[in-house]
Formats: structure tokens, C-alpha cells, sequence
């Protein structure tokens, strides 16, 4: 449908507001989607060497098939696509705002008469599409490589277990720390495990003579037949008190998650799409109500039975027992560790993709105050800036995992701060 001929300067008006010359824009827009190209390569070589790399080569150490090594390399590159696409748009933003005040291009395209909107606006459409591509990453094919990624390495771990079992070395996993002296085949001379059992009592066991195998459970990646095993199992609550187990053999399972890091045969946030985490945060949460629902009505049950120890007149003792029980209940609330974990993933899975349209606000003003000291300078702002971001996630993240610090805040701070610098800046920009 024409537009009535009345309307055409009207028009014309409006387009020339919202995109001052379409030829600047795909200009622009081209010259920061190359050096996105270029920046995101960069941070690719870094993330693959640093991850990816090491740990195949900690892999063929263990003569693992060099077929089965290329694939777990493969099922691994989604990681580093989604978490070097942020990264390369800030960097790639700075370059070419760089090379474009160096040549003179921003003073030219200001003495032109344009504002600032025609190098701002191509630069926001191209972080969004970057953040589109790189969420689609993140939560499709991240999920599906993780998947096959763990797929892949407990069959290979179930194949030959022995191989995660070296001579002389130190294993640590979560609560576990396994000691190993010197290895044989399937044989171990002298191993000592520390962990915990069910009731969180520290145990040590230990043996002069182990033997590896395979294990028919699902979950166990190998069992661990231990010839005149000793185990000492030691009081939480008191230290001079302790068990003494001494057996002709015992059997210790060692879990799929003990290696890999994941759940055995269960599937880990990491491995989900953002719907089915969302699925899985409402149960949990559902759950955690139950729970301190529960924990409300023990609390309200010890408070009543405390009143009743008042009134038949009971020892003191008695009655300080019940009112530190009550007092650890209260101070004790029930865990939301697997929650945090779940919403924390969650949120990652939006914050980490669509960061790069905060960094487009921080670099864009970055790269236009830049003026004559051109990409050098732009390459020094760039790596400030991405050490920050990535320090600041790695400490919020630890802080929400340990000290239960919300898990929006934890992943989205970094997002907000950046964002916020940088409208300060753009309007510092505008001002002059």
C-alpha cells in the first residue's frame, strides 16, 4: 500500500530520525560484525585451549581411543561458543570504534551532521542478534553437548574404570579425598578413603591390597574390593568417641558423580533446557515448602513438650537439652543448596547470552571517548572490563552456591553494574 503523496516528507522525516542514512548503518553494522568475528575467534582459541584442550590431553594420557577423545572435544564446544560470545562483543565493539576514530571516521560522520544514534543504533541490533544466537546456544545445543558429553565419558570410564585410578596421586570429589599408592592393572597397593557416611561422621577406611571391577549398577562407575579393609568411623558429636571395623574384605562403590561431577544416572541443570529448569525449580520448590512446613510443626511439637517439662518441674539439664534442640532447628533451616543450583543455572542461562548488549552500552561510549589512542587503547579497556565482568560472576557465583546470596543477584549483578557504567558514560557523551 503508497503512501498518500501528502505524507511522504512525513515519512521521510521519521525515517531519517529512527535511521538517519541506511547506508551508514549497514556500514557500521558490517564493520562491528567483522570485528566481533575477529574478537570472538580470539576468545574461542582461549576458552578451547584452556578447557577444552587440557582436558583431552589429560584424557590421552590415559590412553583413551583418540575417536572417543574428538568426540568429547566436540560435545564440549557449545560451552565455548556461549561464553566467548559476550566477550568478543564487548572486545569487537571497542575494535571497531578503535579503528574508526583512528581513521577519523567518528569525526567525520559527527562533522556530517549525524548524532550519535547512527553508530549506536547498528551496534545495539548487532548485540542483540549476537545475544539471540548465543542464548539459542546456550540453552539448545549447551544442554544436548553436556548430555552426550557425560554420555560419552562414563561409558568410558565403565569401560575402564582403572584408568581414573593412577599410581600415587590424590583424588578429591566433594566430601571424598581417595589416597592411592601404587597401581597394578586392576590391583591397588595400599588405599585410604576419607568421607562421610550417612549421618555426616567423618570415616576413614583403608586396605594394603585393592582390586578394581566393574560394577552392575548404573550409578557406580566401579567397586572397589578391598582385601583386610579397616574402617574407623568418628563421632560427629564427640571426638574420643569412635567405631573400629576390621573385615576380610569390603566392597566400596565409587559413583559416576565422584568423576564426572554430575549425578550419576540423573540428569544435571546444566544438561536442561530453560523450560525444563523452570519445570524442576517449581517442584523443588514445592518441596522446600514441604519441608519447612514440616520443620515448623517439630518446632511447635518441641516448644510444647518444653512447656510441659517447665511444668512438671525437670532438671535444668533436661531442659537446656530441649532448648538448644529448638535454637538449632530455628538456626538450622533446611537446605536450599539443589535449589540455588537450579535457579542459579537458570538465570545463566539469560544473564551470560544477553550480557552482550550491556557491553555494547559500556564500549560504546568507551570506544567513541577513545579518540586519537585508536585500538591499542581499546584492547587495554576491553580486557579491564572482561576481567572485571568474569570476576565479579565467579565471586557472586561462589557467594550464591556457599553462602545462599540470591541466585538473581548473584547472576545478574555484573550484567546491571556494566549496564549502569556504561548509560553514565553514554550519557557523558551526549552531554559534551
Amino acid at each position: 500500500m503508497r503512501l498518500p503523496e501528502k505524507y511522504h516528507e512525513f515519512y521521510a522525516e521519521i525515517r531519517d530520525f529512527l535511521i538517519p542514512s541506511r547506508t551508514m548503518a549497514v556500514y557500521i553494522f558490517r564493520e562491528m560484525m567483522v570485528y566481533f568475528s575477529v574478537a570472538f575467534c580470539f576468545f574461542f582459541f582461549i576458552f578451547f585451549v584452556n578447557n577444552i584442550l587440557l582436558m583431552a590431553g589429560s584424557i590421552l594420557e590415559k590412553r583413551v581411543p583418540l575417536k572417543d577423545v574428538a568426540l568429547l572435544v566436540f560435545y564440549a564446544l557449545p560451552s565455548v561458543v556461549a561464553t566467548a560470545a559476550p566477550f568478543a562483543t564487548m572486545m569487537g565493539t571497542l575494535l571497531c570504534l578503535g579503528r574508526m576514530a583512528s581513521d577519523n571516521e567518528i569525526l567525520s560522520i559527527r562533522a556530517l551532521g549525524f548524532s550519535f544514534r547512527i553508530i549506536f543504533f547498528p551496534m545495539i541490533a548487532a548485540g542483540l542478534i549476537i545475544s539471540v544466537f548465543s542464548f539459542l546456544t546456550n540453552d539448545i545445543l549447551l544442554p544436548i553437548g553436556s548430555l552426550k558429553f557425560n554420555e560419552l565419558n562414563r561409558s568410558i570410564i565403565a569401560s575402564t574404570p582403572s584408568l581414573e585410578i593412577t599410581s600415587n596421586s590424590v583424588k578429591r570429589s566433594g566430601n571424598t579425598s581417595m589416597v592411592v599408592g601404587e597401581v597394578k592393572g586392576s590391583t591397588v597397593d595400599e588405599i585410604i578413603i576419607f568421607d562421610r557416611d550417612s549421618e555426616n561422621n567423618q570415616r576413614i577406611l583403608s586396605s594394603p591390597l585393592t582390586t578394581t571391577r566393574k560394577s552392575n549398577n548404573s550409578a557406580v562407575a566401579l567397586s572397589l574390593d578391598m582385601s583386610d579393609g579397616r574402617v574407623f568411623v568418628l563421632n560427629k558429636n564427640n571426638e574420643n568417641d569412635f567405631d573400629y571395623i576390621n573385615g576380610k574384605s569390603i566392597v566400596y562403590n565409587v559413583f559416576f558423580q565422584d568423576f564426572t561431577g554430575g549425578g550419576g544416572g540423573s540428569v544435571s541443570p546444566r544438561e536442561m533446557t530453560s523450560i525444563d529448569v523452570s519445570k524442576e525449580i517449581k517442584k523443588m520448590n514445592k518441596n522446600y515448602q514441604e519441608l519447612l512446613k514440616n520443620r515448623k510443626k517439630e518446632i511447635f511439637s518441641d516448644f510444647y513438650y518444653l512447656e510441659k517439662l517447665h511444668n512438671s518441674n525437670a532438671s535444668s539439664d533436661i531442659i537446656h537439652k530441649n532448648v538448644q534442640s529448638i535454637k538449632n532447628k530455628l538456626n538450622n533451616p533446611p537446605s536450599k543448596f539443589s535449589l540455588n543450583v537450579y535457579k542459579m543455572e537458570l538465570y545463566l542461562k539469560f544473564s551470560l547470552p544477553f550480557g552482550s548488549i550491556f557491553f555494547i552500552l559500556i564500549s560504546f561510549p568507551l570506544g567513541v571517548m577513545i579518540k586519537k589512542r585508536g585500538q591499542a587503547a581499546a584492547l587495554m579497556w576491553g580486557i579491564l572490563v572482561c576481567f572485571f565482568y568474569w570476576a565479579v560472576v565467579l565471586g557472586l557465583q561462589t557467594l550464591g552456591l556457599r553462602n545462599n546470596l540470591e541466585p538473581f543477584i548473584a547472576m545478574w549483578t555484573p550484567n546491571i553494574l556494566v549496564g549502569i557504567a556504561g548509560l553514565i558514560l553514554i550519557f557523558r557523551v551526549y552531554k559534551k
